[in-house]
């Protein structure tokens, strides 16, 4: 009887070690200061995914030895193990910035009032305001050239006094 009874508890004991144990894992994520809301937490190779609330708190079911993948746009991803002992992750993610080598611009919209002075008299779209020239094709804003034939005459008709 107590062979049975030893040989049942062990069973119990070796299967109770080998079944994986599925688990809550819960906490907030941070940038270190204030919460993230809509960081993707997902479980590697699991089935478990969710977002963080308005606060960066989530709530997400693992099991030990899962890798939870917590991922922000513009910041780096965080991957943390879980362990048996782990119940709470509060990862504090920072942000992804590459520095470039080199920049380069290869051309420039931008004309000095120099050269529209000299294309003044030969292009049309050259404006000479009280502030200097303006190109009408480069300038920041919409700007519409009018003809002589295209703007109506008016007649003013002003009371005597």
């Amino acid at each position: 009887m107590k062979k049975i009874i030893g040989t049942l508890f062990f069973s119990l004991l070796l299967f109770g070690a080998t079944a994986q144990e599925t688990k809550k894992v819960f906490g907030m994520v941070s940038d270190g200061k204030n919460p993230i809301e809509n960081v993707t937490v997902t479980v590697i190779d699991g089935q478990s995914s969710t977002v963080t609330d308005v606060l960066g708190k989530y709530e997400v079911q693992v099991e030990v030895g899962d890798r939870v993948q917590f991922s922000y746009t513009g910041m780096r991803t965080v991957t943390i193990r879980v362990e048996d002992v782990t119940r709470v992750l509060n990862p504090t993610m920072i942000p992804d910035i590459t520095e470039l080598d080199e920049v380069e611009v290869a051309a420039s919209k931008r004309r000095s009032q120099k050269e529209m002075e000299e294309d003044y008299v030969i292009n049309k779209n050259i404006i000479r305001t009280a502030w200097g020239y303006l190109d009408a094709d480069r300038a920041a804003g919409n700007i519409r050239l009018l003809d002589e034939n295209e703007v109506s005459i008016v007649n003013f008709d002003l009371p005597s006094l």
